[in-house]
This record gives C-alpha cells, structure tokens and sequence, in this order.
C-alpha cells in the first residue's frame, strides 16, 4: 500500500511537478489545471503556478467557480490525471510499476473528499489514479495480444 504522495511518491500528488496540457492550456502540475478549471473562464495566471499557488488563488477566485462544479468535478480531475499521464511517460510507467498497490492519498489537513485522514475519507484522488492505472496497464496487455509471431 502507498499510504501517502509525498517523498518518493510525490509525482501521485497533485502538486508534483509535471508539464501537462489540459483544454489547450499548459501547466506546470495538475493542481492548477484542476484550479482553473473550476472556473467559467480560463485565468493565464494559472499557468505559471505551483500546486501552493494555485490553490491560494482560488481561495480569491470563488465568485467565478462554474456553477455546475460539484456535478463535474470528479470528471475533471479524471481528465486532468488522464493528461498528466498520458503526457508524460516516465511517471506514467512509474504509475503501472506501482501495480498492484492500493493508492491513498493520506494527508493530515483533513482532506476526507480526496484522500484518507484519520483513517476517514472517500479517497477520490486515490480511486481516479487507481482507475488511471488500471487503464495503462490493460491497455499495454491489449497491445502485447495483438503482436504476432511469425
């Protein structure tokens, strides 16, 4: 079990650094993709933001959130982890080596929506990664089938 992304596992959080384009936008981590997309429009200062930075932001943003938010936000950030691993393969075969372990996004700032504090929490981050990984894997064993040999 990986019981927390921080240290080594630190590319799992949403505030590890790594480049991802998401809606035609590039950012420096999936954090402030997440960040700017709870918006009706999109906000370039996002772009330039480290995972910190951008959840600060958005604490001054909260008049702009999409009305709709709750109902997609799990959606989003299943897009949004999909990019990050989709464009970046060195944490995406990190991702498949972590297999078969379960993901829990532990955390002590009482984050019981995305992760397990206490020993409590939904785990949202965790499940969308485990699912993300399942993908990889399933996909990269579809691949090998289909090879024939002669």
């Amino acid at each position: 079990m990986i019981d927390s992304f921080m240290g080594e596992y630190r590319w799992l959080s949403n505030f590890g650094e790594s480049l991802l384009n998401y809606n035609g936008h590039q950012y420096k981590n999936s954090e402030s993709a997440y960040q700017d997309a709870k918006l009706i429009t999109h906000d370039k200062r996002y772009e330039d933001t480290n995972g910190s930075e951008a959840k600060k932001l958005s604490k001054t943003l909260t008049h702009l959130t999409r009305p709709d938010w709750k109902q997609v936000n799990l959606a989003i950030m299943s897009e949004i982890i999909h990019a990050k691993f989709t464009q970046n393969k060195d944490i995406r075969i990190k991702l498949m080596n972590t297999y078969p372990q379960e993901l829990i996004e532990g955390n002590n700032w009482q984050d019981h929506f995305w992760g397990v504090c206490n020993g409590a929490g939904l785990n949202w981050l965790g499940r969308i990664l485990m699912a993300e990984r399942v993908y990889w894997l399933d996909l990269m064993a579809n691949k090998h089938k289909g090879v024939k040999n002669g």
